[in-house]
This record gives C-alpha cells, structure tokens and sequence, in this order.
C-alpha cells in the first residue's frame, strides 16, 4: 500500500489493499474467527482469547 496524505486517498488505499487481499486465492477469513468456530468445547479456554480479539 503506497503511503498516502490526505484522509479519503488512505481510506481508499486501504479499502483497494483490503479487497485485494481478500480475493487472493489463499485468502480464508479472519484467523481468529475461523479458529472459534473450529473450537470444538464451547467457552474453552480456546473461546474465551477468541472473544477478547474482538
């Protein structure tokens, strides 16, 4: 992502980065959200880091 002054140009910047990333083949979600649903006890010790990240 190219650096950027003004306000508006980082968002989108940020936005094009973003959705860049997000088709990327290899691309699967938010790691912390794929690792809670995965968890297999709910309220694990596992759950409860995963709730404090959001």
């Amino acid at each position: 992502m190219a650096a950027e002054s003004e306000p508006r140009a980082r968002l989108d910047a940020l936005s094009a980065w973003l959705g860049d990333w997000f088709s990327e083949l290899g691309f699967n979600g938010c790691a912390f959200i794929n690792a809670r649903a995965e968890w297999g006890v709910l309220r694990s010790a596992g759950h409860v880091a995963v709730d404090g990240h959001a």
